[in-house]
């Protein structure tokens, strides 16, 4: 039987472990977040993903089979569908990058400033 576990923080801080039991023989499978059941699949032989939810957090675990028909895991965020803080992360990210951008702008004129007050 397959084990695999990942510590998952989220954005306040808070720690979850979350957790894969596979049989790779049998196909059992299920996926646990701090100690409580959240999947359980059967007859598993093939790649798939599992999404769930931690909080707010739109999570994904991803079974892939190698050539030497073993198993790997894969425990990820997935920040690009559709959820409510994915809009609000989305939105905080376009309003960072438009600070950015007037910081910059404020520093080249400043610089060009500073140089046409040196040059003249």
């Amino acid at each position: 039987m397959n084990h695999h576990n990942w510590i998952f923080l989220d954005e306040e801080g808070g720690r979850h472990k979350v957790g894969i039991y596979h049989g790779p023989t049998s196909g059992n499978l299920m996926i646990y977040c701090n100690a409580k059941i959240l999947l359980v699949d059967f007859l598993v032989k093939k790649p798939k993903t599992y999404s769930f939810f931690i909080n707010e957090e739109f999570c994904e675990v991803k079974l892939h089979k190698e050539e030497d028909d073993k198993f790997t895991y894969e425990f990820r965020i997935n920040k690009r569908v559709d959820t409510p803080l994915n809009k609000k992360r989305s939105a905080r990210e376009v309003r960072y990058m438009f600070y950015t951008i007037v910081l910059l702008a404020l520093f080249f004129l400043f610089v060009g400033v500073i140089l046409y007050l040196v040059l003249t």
